[in-house]
């Protein structure tokens, strides 16, 4: 198989946002976020 390289080496940026409580009860806490992944 080939290999990949990038030069100069790419960064990744991850971000969890708008984390929100949709419900809960007496041993869990359920969410829901908005996830993304940049590459530059």
């Amino acid at each position: 198989m080939g290999t990949h390289a990038e030069s100069p080496h790419s960064r990744t940026r991850r971000l969890i946002t708008n984390v929100r409580i949709t419900d809960r009860d007496e041993q869990y806490v359920f969410l829901s976020a908005n996830f993304i992944v940049m590459r530059y």
